[in-house]
């Protein structure tokens, strides 16, 4: 089961990041296991570019494989020395953006799936003969199909 953080744990963990504190650190000032924080800092960092939105997964993926550093702890430009040399691009985290992140999720997560009738049809209209005729397996659609799938396989 995935850990959830509080405002408060997102708080020091930004505050600790700012200060150059290791993972291992931060894990035990708000008394969770570092992966946790590792996981709390790369999947909920944000891009500074005037190139790509402030989430935009595609856009982090991106700067992450330009910069080395980005690929290892701490995943984030907070306290790098060589971030004024970067102009265009750069990942940061911060406490109150991982927040309303977090919040979004979690909404989201309740309210389900919002599906118009004209993409079941046309979903149903793609999928079912693929089953019924052509026998194809589920994950064999889904791999094939992943432009108007648009939910996970399980959801699917």
């Amino acid at each position: 089961m995935t850990k959830h953080l509080c405002k408060e744990q997102r708080n020091v963990i930004e505050y600790l990041l700012n200060i150059n504190k290791n993972f291992t650190y931060i894990s035990y000032s708000i008394d969770v296991d570092r992966t946790t924080v590792s996981d709390e800092i790369k999947g909920n960092r944000f891009v500074r570019s005037p190139i790509y939105d402030k989430f935009d997964k595609n856009g982090i993926e991106k700067i992450a494989y330009k910069c080395d550093l980005l690929l290892k702890p701490p995943y984030v430009c907070n306290t790098c020395v060589n971030k004024r040399y970067y102009i265009k691009n750069k990942l940061y985290y911060n406490a109150r953006f991982a927040q309303e992140i977090s919040d979004r999720r979690k909404s989201q997560s309740i309210s389900g799936v919002d599906i118009s009738p004209q993409t079941i049809e046309e979903i149903e209209n793609t999928i079912v003969p693929l089953i019924k005729d052509k026998k194809q397996s589920i994950n064999q659609i889904y791999n094939n199909h992943s432009d108007i799938l648009y939910f996970s396989k399980t959801t699917f």
